[in-house]
């Protein structure tokens, strides 16, 4: 792209297309959309004073930089100098935005009117509050004539109530007469009810005049035709219960033939507990063997230490005799033994020390009781000898079984292979069959007990029935009767009910003016609220006011700050020639950078000094635009609407200078006519709110 430059008394220099020209109050400048290749170059007014300047804030900065990173705990201290003042700036920011929050805030939205706008507002609603006036009085009018109405047909339905009241009194006076008539008929009941006991009575007790009795009933009791149908469930009842009576029977003589089966299952029970018998004999027999084996070995054992004792001394013969003497089976001295034989003791070689068991009371009262079933089993054993005979038992030969040799030297062992034990337990399920025998003599005498409550309960329930059938009868009578005179009843009350029909409808004529006037009473609410609605567009229209009077207050300062804008770009111009005449300070532009980037605090301050005009920065290859969605026709020529109506000098600007400096640590500022993009769509939003609300 061609640029054309003139001298510096000529006119201005310009490129031939600048997209973008826009730049802020304090002389910043930047690229909007459109080709940003360039960047304008601002330079430096009163550059040595300015510098002097800058070092000693430089100065001041390092140190309170330095004060910070010594506050700073030591995991902290090794950050750089853009950390700490971050860290600086962040509580300072928080706190100034507190402050600001707190004093500074203000909760009512104070808006500035054009007095002659509020004026006129103030006057319209002045307008609406008469028009508003005017009709309450209206509506108060016609009120007072409706309340004026109402009041008439008020006192005319309360006549119209009288003449009820009046008219319900006469109906109770009736009802009243009715009651005592009532009250007479429920005597005469209890009178007939009375009779009708006194008949009952005579029936129980006077049997031969009972069909007399029957006919007096049949012609008192000609109306019982309604009750038939319950004398004959009763009837049912009673066949259903003849019935039962009859299953009853039936079951008994199931019972019965239950008990003959249970008889025969008895008997055959009784075969099987013999059988059971006799295996439970033959075990206590051998508990019996094993307890007196278990004795003997006891009496062996004391034996022989009275041996040893008393072959310590030298007399063995004595010694001999003794443990004769003593083996001796003296718990069973009663019985009689044909060949007692001497149990012969096993020599055991001496011992120097010999331990002598002792017998504990415990095996002392179980040898005891051994005693007494022997003796009992010796009685039952005798007695069995007496009764039976002993020929039954040949075949088995008790007492010509072979003792074992072992076994022959006990006295207990003989009698148990050589006496016919089997006896006992023959006698025992004897016992047991005639137990079983009177218990169920005693179910049966138990079920024929039930089946003779069952038939007395029967006959009763049969009294009964016959009982209750006769009250049914005199009820049914008394119930007849009672009937007739409350249909007269029913008559007197439907009449009364046609007359509060009648008052009804009165009252419902009554009901459908009142309807009426409130329908009335709403149409007068509805206008009231097309009222209130047109208040609310006054407001609504005064609020567009406020939002146009904003907008023009916006559009005002836009224009100053464009205004604005043209004379820094003036100026920088003259900067520019003003450098291009003096080549001796970009000396002192390269000398200002090298000073300012010591450190990331001096780079972000020459960055801020840059972007306030006092040092030039450096040309930028290309700058990325902010904005490319928009069309370029919004953007023709890089120019707004309103720099169009500036003076023609400015389009003599040269690129070079239009531009300004972007800096990193800056934040990018909105464009004008996004800022008034945006006005005009929150104007347009209040405008449709507006509109929804209506």
């Amino acid at each position: 792209m061609g640029t054309e430059r003139r001298n510096v008394d000529g006119p201005v220099q310009t490129k031939e297309e600048v997209k973008t020209d826009i730049i802020e109050e304090d002389g910043l400048g930047y690229c909007v959309k459109g080709e940003c290749d360039k960047v304008y170059n601002t330079a430096v007014t009163d550059e040595k004073s300015k510098m002097e300047y800058l070092f000693v804030i430089g100065k001041w900065i390092s140190k309170l930089i330095g004060i910070a990173r010594y506050i700073l705990p030591s995991s902290l201290s090794n950050i750089d100098d853009a950390g700490v003042l971050v860290t600086i700036f962040v509580p300072l920011c928080l706190l100034i935005h507190l402050l600001r929050t707190l004093v500074f805030a203000d909760s009512s939205d104070k808006d500035n009117f054009d007095r002659r706008i509020l004026h006129n507002a103030l006057t319209t609603i002045r307008q609406r509050e008469i028009q508003i006036k005017l009709m309450h009085a209206e509506m108060e009018k016609g009120r007072n004539a409706w309340n004026t109405e109402m009041d008439e047909k008020f006192r005319n339905l309360q006549l119209e109530m009288s003449q009820l009241k009046t008219k319900c009194r006469m109906l109770e006076e009736e009802n009243d007469n009715l009651k005592i008539e009532t009250d007479e008929t429920s005597q005469m009941i209890e009178r007939e009810r009375l009779k009708c006991r006194d008949l009952t009575e005579q029936n129980r007790n006077l049997g031969e005049k009972n069909e007399l009795l029957m006919k007096q009933s049949s012609e008192l009791h000609t109306t019982m035709e309604v009750l038939h149908a319950e004398n004959e469930r009763l009837v049912n009842e009673a066949t259903k219960k003849s019935a039962h009576l009859i299953r009853l029977e039936s079951e008994a003589n199931s019972y019965s033939l239950e008990i003959k089966n249970l008889k025969d299952q008895l008997k055959t029970s009784l075969s099987e507990s013999k059988m059971l018998r006799k295996r439970v004999e033959e075990l206590q027999n051998e508990i019996v063997q094993l307890s007196e084996i278990i004795n003997e070995i006891r009496n062996s054992d004391n034996v022989e230490q009275d041996r040893l004792s008393v072959a310590e001394v030298g007399n063995n013969g004595q010694v001999q005799e003794n443990v004769n003497g003593e083996s001796g089976w003296s718990d069973f001295d009663e019985f009689d033994v044909d060949n007692p034989t001497t149990a012969q003791v096993p020599e055991k070689p001496k011992k120097d020390h010999t331990v002598v068991s002792k017998i504990s009371p415990a095996e002392i009262m179980e040898v005891a009781k051994l005693r007494v079933q022997l003796k009992t089993v010796e009685a039952d054993l005798d007695q069995a000898n007496f009764y039976l005979d002993f020929d039954e038992f040949d075949v088995d030969n008790p007492t010509t079984a072979q003792v074992p040799e072992k076994q022959s030297t006990n006295v207990f062992y003989t009698f148990l292979y050589t006496t016919p034990w089997r006896i006992a337990n023959i006698r025992f399920c004897c016992a047991l069959c005639q137990l079983s025998a009177t218990l169920a003599e005693l179910t049966l005498q138990k079920e024929l007990n039930e089946r003779d409550h069952l038939m007395r309960k029967v006959e009763f329930a049969e009294a009964e029935a016959a009982k209750r059938l006769k009250e049914v009868e005199a009820k049914e009578a008394e119930r007849i009767e009672a009937q007739n005179q409350f249909k007269r009843i029913l008559g007197m009350f439907e009449e009364r009910e046609a007359k509060l029909r009648s008052a009804e409808d009165v009252t419902e004529k009554l009901r459908d003016e009142i309807m009426k006037w409130q329908e009335e009473v709403r149409r007068l609410e509805d206008q009231k609220k097309a009222v209130e609605f047109k208040l609310l567009e006054t407001d609504q229209e005064l609020k567009r006011l406020k939002a146009e009077y904003a907008k023009l207050e916006t559009r005002t300062f836009h224009e100053i700050r464009q205004c604005k804008q043209t004379i820094a770009v003036l100026q920088q111009q003259s900067l520019e020639q003003v450098h291009l005449s003096n080549p001796a300070s970009n000396m002192l532009d390269n000398a200002n950078a090298l000073n300012i980037s010591a450190s990331s605090s001096d780079r972000d301050y020459g960055a801020s000094l840059s972007g306030s005009g006092l040092v030039a920065p450096p040309l930028l290859s290309h700058i990325r635009p902010l904005w490319d969605d928009e069309p370029p026709e919004i953007f023709s020529h890089g120019e707004s609407s309103l720099l169009k109506k500036v003076d023609p000098l400015l389009d003599g600007a040269t690129p070079e200078n239009s531009n300004m400096s972007h800096n990193r640590g800056t934040k990018q500022r909105r464009s004008i006519r996004e800022q008034e993009h945006n006005i005009g769509v929150k104007v347009d939003g209040a405008q449709s709110r507006h509109k929804k609300v209506a």
